[in-house]
């Protein structure tokens, strides 16, 4: 049902960061609804230079 990639993000002094954004959906009452859950993984591992 979700999915997830990894991208950096962007602090307002420049430096990147990288971030995983989870993104889900599920229909409620005939509507469809997305939800994007984004995480900050600086501490979980190193920025790759790619």
């Amino acid at each position: 049902m979700g999915s997830h990639r990894v991208f950096r993000g962007q602090r307002q002094d420049g430096s990147a960061f990288p971030v995983e954004v989870n993104l889900s959906y599920f229909h409620l009452d005939e509507e469809l609804y997305v939800v994007a859950y984004v995480f900050d993984l600086t501490k979980k591992k190193p920025l790759s230079r790619s």
